[in-house]
């Protein structure tokens, strides 16, 4: 026992004396850490600016696809500058148009549905497409294969649920024809034998990689979402038997009208247009989508305005816009509505109350797509007319979103009813070429990272603040006063993308930001 006594004690002060030496030299080094962190810091904050720089730089890349609009009658909208500017192009959409851009922002095809042009406005060799039904007159959308530089899907739908079999995919390699690209496969089947409405709509797979390419079966009530991978699309599609079914009405009407998805793909809107004489034709309803199963959920039955076409969501996803087009079968002293529904509180009925008509005009001034640009603006097809219907603040409620009904001139072009179909995003930072090196401004967010808030310095007259997170949605907009410099703070640690605009709406800077912890 003494022995082992003796072994114990021994050891007992071994390991007191270890553990004495071990706390000196922790805290030797805790000092001495103490005193290199004002050195240590920036460096960290350096690395870490780098790492996200290059973790948000892929997704800044991948979202340029629609910076370059083609619609109406040979009209376009250039948003390099993250300003709209007006520019010509060859088509010739009544309806449905869909044009795609490629990582540099230039513009590499387009379509009405019915014929395809190269990016100098010219029909590609095999440019008409089969089975397209007028496709001129209906929705379609172009989507690029995943893991492919080349390879573009054009879906196509039917006019007015008049054919079956007629939702067909069609396949644009962008390395033929010297590089203007050629349509080399046209009208696969991904609904053989069966009837799909006009609506037709794309968001990314959960994994960020993948599309779904979702649609609608006419008339009943079931979604098809079909999964789009590098390795082309699955013409079996994920059914989801939810939500109404397309009432009957005169010649169809309720097959048109648009299906968008909000910016992170979550939620989902669908218009059916409806004819006047059959006054509950109309279908106008709100969806949950889950981006893992292709599923479709939850549906919300929200009071039509008789004529529902287009719809589109706000950058953040808080409201839903929607317009109408009375065209069949409705009454002279009928009159078309713009509207918004306010989404923020996630409750039915309170969501279902919320409608608030921004414009009601005559029944001859119709409105057709409705679409969220790059620059974080919702865009208003009105037909027939020199300008587009402009939403200036889409996240803010009611009348204080700004809606100018002669918000964009065409450069005396006609607009139609459509504008550009292709998966929703807002990331309007300017393409640039060389070092990438931001341009030269005035206006400065320092320090930048920052552990905390910004102050914004530069500052001229009255300003208006937007910030922007990596999935493209809104997550400031503020007005900022015209001192020289002014605090910002309340920023969750991550990457944005941060525009300071002047009172008429022009950039003054647009810059990468980041807070880190």
């Amino acid at each position: 026992m003494d022995t082992y006594r003796t072994w114990f004690l021994n050891r007992s002060t071994l390991a007191a004396s270890w553990a004495a030496s071990t706390l000196v030299h922790w805290l030797k080094l805790r000092h001495y850490l103490s005193g290199m962190a004002v050195y240590i810091r920036p460096f960290i904050m350096r690395l870490f600016a780098l790492l996200v720089s290059i973790a948000l730089n892929p997704l800044v890349q991948a979202q340029s696809h629609g910076m370059i609009w083609q619609f109406g009658y040979d009209v376009g909208i250039d948003f390099h500058a993250c300003q709209p500017d007006v520019i010509t192009g060859g088509n010739d959409g009544f309806e449905g148009c869909s044009a795609v851009s490629g990582p540099s922002g230039d513009l590499l095809f387009y379509t009405n549905g019915q014929k395809v042009w190269n990016r100098d406005h010219a029909q590609m060799p095999n440019g008409v497409l089969p089975i397209a039904n007028s496709g001129s007159l209906s929705q379609v959308i172009i989507v690029q294969q995943p893991a492919s530089a080349n390879v573009f899907h054009i879906v196509t739908t039917t006019v007015q649920g008049t054919a079956a079999g007629h939702l067909r995919s069609h396949i644009v390699d962008m390395s033929a024809a010297g590089g203007y690209g050629d349509v080399v496969s046209a009208g696969n089947p991904l609904f053989p034998g069966g009837v799909s409405s006009e609506h037709v709509a794309a968001t990314r797979h959960a994994n960020g990689t993948d599309v779904w390419i979702l649609a609608h079966a006419y008339p009943q009530n079931e979604f098809l979402a079909y999964l789009l991978t590098a390795s082309g699309v699955d013409a079996t599609p994920i059914v989801s038997v939810v939500g109404p079914a397309f009432p009957a009405c005169g010649s169809n009407m309720n097959a048109r009208g648009e299906m968008r998805f909000s910016v992170d793909g979550e939620r989902l809107a669908l218009a059916g247009n409806g004819s006047g004489d059959t006054p509950d034709s109309d279908v106008l309803a709100l969806f949950a989508f889950n981006r893992a199963t292709g599923a479709v959920s939850d549906p919300l039955l929200l009071p039509p305005s008789r004529g529902d076409f287009g719809v589109a969501f706000s950058p953040d996803g808080t409201k839903l816009y929607g317009g109408t087009w009375k065209a069949f079968n409705f009454f002279s002293t009928d009159h078309n509505y713009l509207y918004q529904f306010d989404l923020s509180s996630n409750d039915p009925q309170t969501i279902i109350d919320s409608r608030v008509v921004l414009l009601e005009s005559v029944i001859t001034e119709a409105y057709g797509s409705i679409k969220l640009g790059p620059d974080g603006r919702i865009y208003v097809a009105r037909y027939a007319e020199g300008h587009l219907g402009v939403i200036n603040f889409p996240n803010l409620p009611g009348l204080a979103c700004n809606y100018e009904d002669d918000g964009l001139y065409l450069n005396g072009a006609i607009c139609a009813h459509g504008l550009n179909n292709y998966i929703e995003y807002v990331n309007c930072e300017p393409i640039v070429t060389g070092t990438g090196e931001e341009e030269a401004t005035a206006v400065q967010f320092v320090p930048n990272p920052s552990a905390g808030g910004f102050l914004v310095t530069g500052l001229e007259g009255s300003n208006r603040l937007f910030v922007h997170d990596a999935a493209g949605r809104t997550i400031m907009d503020r007005t900022i006063g015209s001192t020289g410099s002014q605090r910002i703070d309340g920023l969750l640690p991550g990457g944005y993308l941060a525009t300071i605009t002047d009172k008429d709406g022009s950039v003054l800077s647009r810059q990468r930001i980041l807070v880190v912890q």
